[in-house]
């Protein structure tokens, strides 16, 4: 407590009986006006709180939230053996590329425009898959939620 007044804590603490200080805030509060008045708002303001009926529903809220909760579904894994067969053959033709044109910086030279054009193809056209399967994907998962 300050040696002037207390603080609203402590106004709040002897209102709801738990300070240990009591006697001194007693005192205290019948020689100030001031601090009076804040306890008696506080007093009031309590009051209002434990005279608030209680929040009552007109449904089961624990029934709606378990319905919308879904069981964890297995999460289905790519085949390993696709994964590892696709990561070696790429790692392989990369090789291959790198030993027979001796670097990155002889590569672009040595490739035909039209074997360019075709990464490029590619690229884009396994981008775009991509891209829509993750749409697809999310879109899913937001009808899950039921958001609309």
């Amino acid at each position: 407590m300050n040696k002037l007044h207390p603080s609203d804590e402590e106004i709040q603490g002897y209102i709801l009986n738990q300070t240990d200080q009591e006697g001194l805030i007693e005192e205290h509060l019948t020689a100030c006006r001031h601090c009076r008045s804040k306890a008696e708002h506080y007093r009031q303001i309590f009051a209002g709180i434990e005279n608030q009926p209680v929040a009552m529903f007109d449904f089961d809220v624990s029934a709606r939230v378990l319905s919308k909760i879904t069981t964890a579904r297995a999460k289905r894994s790519s085949p390993v053996f696709i994964v590892l067969l696709a990561t070696l053959s790429g790692a392989v033709v990369i090789s291959m590329t790198l030993y027979k044109f001796g670097g990155f910086t002889n590569i672009i030279n040595e490739i035909s425009a039209m074997t360019l054009y075709l990464i490029l193809i590619v690229t884009v056209a396994l981008l775009v898959f991509q891209s829509m399967d993750l749409s697809r994907r999310y879109q899913s998962k937001m009808d899950e939620l039921n958001y609309y």
